[in-house]
């Protein structure tokens, strides 16, 4: 089941982020390449691919969108970070390796609302390397694009 949801500023944010990301990597390898003090055996050098083009990182986007003029307090619990709070228009951008990363999303509505999902599956995912995640009032939602979106979690009493 696709549905449209209203899009957010945070796509082209993650791929402002992400692009600015990149380049930051590639300026610090190539200003080490010509200063000879530098190279070592165990350093590889130019012919040797300092610039691997098979970089593979993954990028995880949750927005937080809760209707504003209700309770928006949406707390984010994982095993791999600290408990915190989404706030309205700002996602939560995360560049990490291809585990499985689970979550739990916690609504301070009343009663609290609960919402327990794999942030990321790479069972799910296949090759996807940009995962998109919205919570709104009628649960969670997922996308590769930001253009279309499927719900796939609802919230239950915690």
């Amino acid at each position: 089941m696709t549905s449209k949801m209203p899009t957010s500023n945070h796509g082209r944010f993650l791929h402002l982020l992400f692009l600015t990301l990149l380049i930051l990597m590639c300026f610090n390898n190539i200003s080490t390449l010509g200063h000879n003090s530098l190279i070592t055996p165990e350093t590889p050098t130019l012919n040797e691919s300092i610039i691997h083009p098979n970089i593979n990182i993954l990028v995880l986007s949750v927005a937080n969108d809760l209707s504003p003029g209700g309770v928006t307090t949406l707390h984010f619990v994982s095993t791999f970070k600290p408990k915190f709070d989404l706030q309205p228009g700002k996602p939560f951008i995360m560049f990490t390796n291809f585990e499985v990363k689970e979550c739990t999303l916690i609504w301070e509505t009343s009663p609290p609302k609960c919402a327990k999902f794999n942030l990321y599956d790479p069972n799910v995912e296949g090759s996807h390397q940009e995962i998109y995640w919205s919570a709104s009032d009628s649960g969670i939602f997922h996308s590769w694009d930001e253009q279309n979106w499927e719900k796939r979690v609802d919230w239950v009493s915690c």
